[in-house]
């Protein structure tokens, strides 16, 4: 069963298209990862899986269910993280989730096991104010999960944490993911994390899907990355682009290919134009570098 399913999700902001046609698939048990550059469209894709923007009918769909005709039921078996979480910096952290125990009828025991699973017990008797960024995110996480829900929304949970609170936070959503059977759809831009976390990936450009699918498939159908160096790099870097992206650093160039014959392609151009290649070596891209070239070549 698919957990997220928006179907030619559209969407505009005035007479500004914000997104253009987004159909996102998030199967049950998967960690998603939702990439793409600042003014995308992420955040306002988040806003619709809430409920917090208006959408034709039908084209948010969760738990097979149109978040327009059935928003409040759906909710209650969804818990988000948007950017950083609403606490009360003046009271403990036991104490704030006192509190959203008693607005969501939840049994007191349960702030217990969730102070064991996101590390905070030994932190329960402190106020807030004390906590860093990286035991507030955690305690945010505490409050999104304290009715159980299936589905986790957290928008860029890893936001301004130091290396260990990083740490802490990818080994969180494992567990969450591994040993609770949670579906967790993550919206991020430091994708070295994505890559280490995220089962299947979604990347948006300008409002619209660019990829979709696992991160194997990813690397698999775009990571290919062919470094030249030839005795006259800038000439033939001019020769290559007509055909491929091609970057030209210092000393070689880094070609963006596909196809298994590429490399024989771009070595007859050369040879045609009277240029020596000295090395030419095939190299997968990682997740960084796909990004960059699926969000600036269209």
């Amino acid at each position: 069963m698919n957990v997220i399913e928006t179907n030619s999700l559209v969407y505009t902001f005035g007479s500004k298209p914000v997104l253009n046609g987004i159909d996102l698939t998030v199967q049950r048990g998967s960690v998603f990862g939702f990439l793409g550059p600042n003014g995308s469209g992420k955040t306002t894709t988040i806003r619709t899986l809430l409920g917090l923007a208006h959408v034709p009918e039908k084209s948010v769909m969760l738990f097979g269910k149109d978040i327009r005709t059935h928003r409040i039921e759906i909710l209650k078996n969804i818990g988000s993280l948007i950017e950083y979480p609403a606490l009360y910096n003046h009271l403990n952290g036991y104490d704030n989730l006192h509190i959203l125990c008693n607005l969501t009828s939840t049994p007191k025991k349960r702030i217990k096991e969730l102070l064991d699973l996101v590390l905070l017990t030994d932190d329960s008797s402190k106020k807030v104010s004390k906590y860093s960024l990286g035991m507030k995110q955690r305690l945010g996480i505490a409050a999104a999960l304290l009715t159980d829900p299936d589905l986790l929304i957290l928008d860029e949970p890893t936001n301004g944490l130091d290396p260990a609170g990083i740490r802490d936070m990818r080994h969180l959503i494992k567990t969450l993911n591994q040993d609770f059977g949670k579906t967790i759809f993550i919206s991020s831009h430091l994708l070295y994390e994505v890559e280490m976390i995220c089962s299947h990936l979604a990347i948006l450009n300008e409002g619209k899907l660019v990829f979709q699918g696992k991160a194997s498939e990813l690397r698999n159908k775009y990571a290919k990355l062919l470094l030249v160096d030839t005795s006259d790099n800038k000439k033939s870097a001019e020769l290559i682009e007509q055909q491929y992206p091609v970057k030209l650093t210092e000393d070689l160039l880094e070609i963006v290919v596909k196809e298994e014959n590429d490399a024989a392609v771009i070595s007859r151009i050369l040879f045609r134009n009277d240029i020596d290649i000295y090395r030419l070596e095939p190299r997968s891209q990682n997740l960084e570098e796909l990004f960059f070239n699926l969000t600036t070549n269209d």
